[in-house]
């Protein structure tokens, strides 16, 4: 068994079976005790339904990292999205479809740049899945180089729901972004195969491919700039400052099992 900690829920492997669940579904995280073997996290989603994350020797420290993340969770306000932007029960087609034609944050034109708003609802960590998702699949398809670039650092260089890759793969299908094949795995059955079918066969396209390279080789170059983690103080220290004792979100990323 295994889970990992991405920036919007719990990624959990068990054999092949694969599930996903979102931060914003979990109301409480338990430590269930066993007499012969390690103690379990269990998920009190919203729902009522108990669902369990893990089982093993890393499990204190598991629930001890989904306790923290979800306390900063419920201070953390969002950006907020257009309201054209919500899948509304929607089909993943027809949802990205609806998000294209309304544009970039139709709803809010008037109050700034909408690609910077998209850029700032997408790098919003602790942001709304599927707004983050729509954001995504936006910023995707545009054809300015810099926003491209930028979009597929975020896309590539951070441990993001697996919504908010597939939908940026579908905005951009020639952009092979290296999650995107484990991510369509926790997708439900339908996104799934949707998502597999559209990108099957793609259109080149250089301006895309060539963003995806530029990206990946600013974050080879960051990467090797970037001092050790026990060094990064300034997010810490905003944490601090905001009544945060610590930071929750050093779990995100972190992977624990085989």
């Amino acid at each position: 068994m295994r889970v990992s900690i991405d920036e919007g829920g719990a990624r959990c492997f068990d054999g092949a079976a694969r599930r996903y669940v979102p931060f914003s579904s979990i109301a409480d995280v338990d430590l269930e005790s066993h007499v012969l073997r390690s103690p379990s996290v269990v998920a009190l989603l919203a729902s009522g339904e108990r669902r369990t994350l893990f089982a093993g020797g890393d499990s204190l420290e598991i629930h001890r990292g989904l306790v923290e993340h979800l306390a900063s969770l419920r201070r953390h306000v969002a950006t907020p999205a257009p309201p054209e932007w919500a899948r509304a029960g929607r089909g993943l087609d027809e949802w990205l479809s609806s998000v294209t034609s309304a544009g970039a944050a139709s709803s809010y034109r008037d109050e700034g740049d909408p690609i910077k708003r998209a850029l700032a609802i997408l790098d919003d960590a602790d942001g709304d899945i599927e707004s983050r998702a729509a954001a995504a699949h936006v910023l995707a398809r545009s054809d300015d180089a810099r926003v491209l670039v930028t979009t597929a650092k975020i896309i590539e260089g951070r441990a993001l729901p697996p919504l908010v890759v597939v939908a940026a793969r579908l905005g951009a299908p020639s952009m092979y972004f290296d999650g995107f094949a484990e991510a369509t795995s926790f997708l439900d059955a339908p996104d799934r195969e949707l998502a597999l079918l559209r990108t099957q066969s793609t259109t080149p396209s250089a301006l895309h491919e060539q963003a995806l390279a530029r990206a990946k080789r600013e974050l080879a170059d960051e990467s090797l700039l970037a001092p050790p983690p026990e060094q990064h103080g300034s997010t810490r220290a905003r944490r601090e400052a905001a009544g945060v004792s610590r930071d929750a979100g050093r779990w995100v990323g972190k992977t624990w099992g085989f």
